[in-house]
């Protein structure tokens, strides 16, 4: 690669002697991001007094969180303790972000088990407050909705509806 075209203006980071991990090998090099996206990715250091030098770091892909109850135990961080649905649903993120997460489908279960341990109303006003996190743009990673249904419950449908139509929810689980 070439690091020519490496020159830095304001909206651009440029990061060198890092270890890139591409889809079929991993090499060491520099990238330029710009605008938050990645433009170039070059396999030699650059030399631009711009660069963050990141000493041989990996940079990796984003990882997927396919299904986490981590938001759950940020809003009862200990029995009979509850955190602000808003703070939990930060919190959660920052963890997840630095995790290395970037992508992740929060779990809000439905059913009669839930439901009458006292979990379904709180899972959902959790839920709520990712969606109004994610309408606010205030989060670090992407939040999807992943809804485990308990199908033997006899009012999973009825439980199921108000989120039936939710732009957020990505995956349904049936659980028999």
């Amino acid at each position: 690669g070439k690091t020519s075209g490496m020159i830095s203006s304001s909206n651009e980071i440029i990061l060198t002697n890092i270890n890139i991990a591409l889809s079929d090998r991993v090499i060491r090099g520099s990238i330029k991001i710009e605008d938050a996206h990645i433009k170039e990715i070059n396999e030699e250091a650059t030399h631009s007094k711009t660069a963050i030098d990141l000493e041989d770091y990996f940079l990796i892909p984003g990882l997927v969180e396919l299904h986490t109850d981590n938001l759950e135990r940020h809003y009862v961080p200990r029995p009979g303790t509850c955190w602000p649905y808003r703070a939990a649903a930060l919190a959660h993120d920052s963890e997840i972000a630095c995790a290395g997460i970037t992508t992740v489908f929060d779990a809000t279960a439905i059913g009669e088990g839930i439901l009458n341990k006292g979990r379904y109303r709180m899972l959902v006003d959790a839920a709520n407050a990712v969606k109004v996190s994610v309408v606010n743009d205030i989060l670090r990673t992407e939040h999807y909705l992943h809804i485990p249904c308990e199908v033997a419950s006899s009012n999973v449908v009825e439980l199921f509806n108000s989120f039936q139509n939710d732009p957020l929810v990505k995956l349904v689980l049936l659980d028999a």
